[in-house]
């Protein structure tokens, strides 16, 4: 983990991938009648993260400079998802079921702790 956090565009490079698996796998979900989020939420929230992979992996691509900002506009996107995405599990709560609740907290785990790891990179000084 030291090394993502001294090494920002392998960063990019992570968040876009799981950004892109998020969007596969909620895509996937609108195959299952057992989940209880609307298909146009899902839809949507794929297309987002489907979004942020591609501006992760732009970014790790080119490797601006001054990474730092760009860094920080992932790291907003990434809690803005995440607080939209309880916001929708509690406003469907009457629908969503608990495979719905245990997917997207699982997926709210994993997106907090690649910008916790960002956070660390940009709060570094000597990169």
């Amino acid at each position: 983990m030291f090394k993502l956090i001294t090494e920002p565009y392998q960063l990019f490079l992570v968040d876009s991938i799981g950004a892109f698996i998020t969007a596969a796998l909620t895509l996937l979900l609108t195959q299952f009648e057992q989940i209880g989020m609307p298909h146009k939420i899902l839809v949507w929230l794929a297309g987002v993260a489907l979004l942020y992979s591609i501006y992760s992996f732009t970014c790790y691509r080119f490797k601006p400079v001054n990474w730092r900002p760009y860094l920080k506009i992932i790291m907003l996107a990434n809690v803005l998802y995440c607080c939209a995405t309880i916001t929708l599990l509690y406003y469907f709560y009457e629908t969503v079921t608990a495979w719905d609740i245990a997917y997207f907290i699982s997926e709210i785990g994993i997106v907090c702790g690649v910008v916790y790891l960002e956070s660390k990179a940009v709060s570094q000084r000597n990169i």
